[in-house]
């Protein structure tokens, strides 16, 4: 007989917003033409944009006024003509490859989702959720410590054996502890 279990797991399903790229505060990337002299950067200056390093052929990373702000400071330094771009000092990060032994060969669905960029974003703190399925292997290395709660419907008690399988699978994608060399990556493993 299949038996119709809830489990309810501290966990989360990662969503990656459509947050604002994170950038240096009070820094701005300028790169100038080729055919721009000093007097370019001069005038920089008596804006009160301050050269902090060379980065490139006529680039140069600055920093911008007291009580400027970057959007501004940028639309003003595009008006100028030798100016071929400003852009906001962009932070990258590298994104969380988990060493959990079959997340490369069995979890392509993760990266198919771009689990780890989502991973940037939230990794599921203090998030719970609901999960309505054939029950839960609760002993599960993966999963010890992730349920909060669990019914089993069909036997009418508390407790969500998983005799198929199923819900265990399903409760590992969305929560199984990550990264730590052993089962499966999960979406919202915090």
């Amino acid at each position: 007989m299949k038996h119709l279990t809830f489990t309810l797991l501290a966990a989360s399903v990662a969503t990656a917003y459509a947050a604002s790229p994170e950038f240096a505060p009070g820094q701005v990337i300028v790169k100038y033409r080729s055919d721009a002299g000093a007097i370019s950067r001069v005038s920089l200056l008596l804006r009160g944009v301050t050269p902090i390093q060379n980065i490139g052929d006529n680039t140069q990373l600055v920093s911008i006024p007291d009580g400027s702000t970057i959007t501004g400071t940028i639309e003003q330094l595009k008006r100028d003509p030798n100016v071929v771009f400003a852009e906001p000092n962009f932070i990258a990060r590298a994104s969380l490859t988990p060493n959990d032994q079959y997340y490369t060969q069995y979890q392509p669905e993760l990266r198919k989702i771009q689990a780890d960029l989502a991973w940037n974003y939230s990794t599921g703190v203090g998030i719970r959720v609901g999960i309505l399925d054939t029950g839960i292997q609760a002993n599960h290395p993966d999963l010890t410590g992730k349920t909060v709660a669990q019914y089993d419907f069909v036997d009418n008690d508390a407790t969500a054996q998983d005799g198929n399988g199923h819900g265990t699978h399903t409760a590992g994608t969305v929560a199984a502890k990550t990264n730590n060399s052993i089962g499966v990556a999960s979406v919202g493993y915090d």
